[in-house]
């Protein structure tokens, strides 16, 4: 009996990795197209790249081998599809008003180097089932024309060119001492070259200024998606209450977030009364928020960051710390329904099960409702949970290390992940694998009946 008969038993008996055993030397046309089927169902699409690689001129004339290869020619955005639409179960007590949805407007942003990540974010929001025909918003921060046209035409995006009248000298840094561990805020002056990068941070400040006509404007990142749609449910909630919604920043309190203390009210970062405030109180970031036009927060956003800008410098996370200043004044972050976990971005690795491939905070299993590919997590497409199979810095895998950990230790957990290789990006390896697994059960059943 031929080694692809072999396999091919085993796979009939779903002993796909016995099959795969086999499936290693001298081979010809029948045991490519099963090993290249195995490799598909098990999302193993790099290892398949590679054996149809090896045979594809041998095979020149094999439809199969040819239609393989010339998938994998193509880029990966386009080998990558969107994820399954997630639709749980809503509470009534979270959902927003009709009125809320008929003023709110959606906004988001980008330039043409994260071009695929802002399809993807839009993506995400058009396979929701409140939000997908709202207006939405694209601010232009140097997209070329054929990205333009490719929103306008496939999502019906309307494109604003944000222009920031903000007069600024200085530019603040904040760089921590490798020893002491403290946060060192240097003032140092604005270089004409770096003039234009304002315009990518300022606009979240007066969204209603840029784009006129609504009262709700709901801010989504480009590097963040949405998983759970009752996460923006419930930004909108919030803000229908206390005028603003978004997340707590994952350093916890402001202070953590630059390195200071409480008594570090002379820093150059704001005035001395809107440091102290803050400093050892919650941070909040901004990847996504809802803001109420009408709202005290709303109206006195902007004229901080302008008069922080131009009397302390730009830094790159102000308005950030106008929104937590303003939050905090105004006593938002005391109510008690103020955003938790539920809404808060991934900084890290999420956990995935491998039956049901939603992302999961690793400490509650709860669904993540906007993934945030912030720093390095831009460029890490595929990570699982057991195996590491990108390369990572030390401290992304003492982060992955520390997180599987707890979950193959922790006795109180309900589901214990199985080992599998996913996307923390919206877009993902083809989704639906029983097709493929059809097809390979079928192409082994012919196999035997020809043996």
């Amino acid at each position: 009996m031929s080694k692809a008969c072999i396999a091919a038993q085993f796979i009939c008996d779903h002993q796909d990795d016995f099959a795969k055993q086999i499936l290693t030397a001298d081979m010809n046309l029948e045991s490519i197209k099963l090993l290249s089927l195995l490799l598909r169902k098990q999302r193993l699409f790099e290892d398949e790249q590679a054996l149809i690689q090896a045979y594809v001129e041998e095979y020149s004339d094999d439809t199969y081998i040819q239609e393989r290869y010339q998938w994998h020619t193509q880029p990966l955005f386009d080998k990558l599809v969107p994820r399954q639409p997630l639709h749980l179960p809503c509470d009534p007590l979270w959902l927003p008003k009709k009125s809320t949805l008929e003023q709110l407007c959606i906004v988001t942003g980008g330039d043409a180097q994260y071009f695929e990540l802002l399809l993807e974010n839009i993506e995400s929001i058009k396979i929701t089932q409140r939000y997908a025909n709202r207006p939405l918003a694209v601010l232009d921060y140097g997209l070329t024309d054929e990205q333009k046209q490719i929103l306008k035409k496939r999502f019906d995006a309307k494109l604003y060119t944000p222009k920031i009248d903000i007069e600024v000298t200085h530019q603040v840094l904040v760089q921590r001492d490798q020893q002491s561990g403290r946060s060192i805020v240097n003032r140092i002056p604005w270089l004409e070259e770096e003039r234009d990068t304002i315009r990518f941070f300022a606009p979240k400040t007066h969204l209603q200024d840029i784009i006129p006509g609504y009262r709700f404007y709901l801010w989504v990142d480009t590097d963040v998606w949405v998983q759970d749609e009752r996460s923006l449910d419930k930004h909108l909630v919030r803000c229908e209450k206390q005028g603003i919604s978004g997340s707590w920043h994952g350093s916890g309190t402001f202070g953590n977030q630059f390195g200071l203390s409480g008594k570090d009210t002379t820093i150059p970062l704001g005035h001395p009364d809107q440091l102290e405030l803050m400093l050892d109180r919650k941070a909040i970031t901004e990847g996504s928020f809802c803001v109420d036009a009408q709202s005290v927060i709303a109206k006195e956003w902007f004229p901080m960051y302008k008069d922080l800008a131009s009397t302390y410098g730009f830094h790159w996370q102000l308005s950030e710390l106008c929104l937590t200043y303003l939050s905090h004044k105004y006593g938002v972050t005391d109510n008690e329904g103020y955003p938790d976990g539920f809404t808060i971005s991934t900084e890290g690795f999420p956990v995935v099960c491998a039956d049901d491939d939603i992302l999961r905070q690793p400490s509650t299993l709860d669904p993540i409702g906007t993934p945030h590919l912030v720093g390095s997590a831009k460029k890490l497409h595929f990570i699982p949970t057991q195996k590491i199979t990108v390369p990572l810095n030390p401290q992304q895998l003492q982060q992955h290390k520390q997180l599987t950990s707890h979950w193959f230790h922790n006795l109180h957990q309900k589901v214990v992940p199985n080992q599998v290789t996913t996307s923390i990006r919206f877009r993902v390896w083809p989704w639906d694998v029983s097709e493929v697994n059809r097809e390979l059960q079928s192409f082994a059943k012919e196999i035997l009946c020809h043996a």
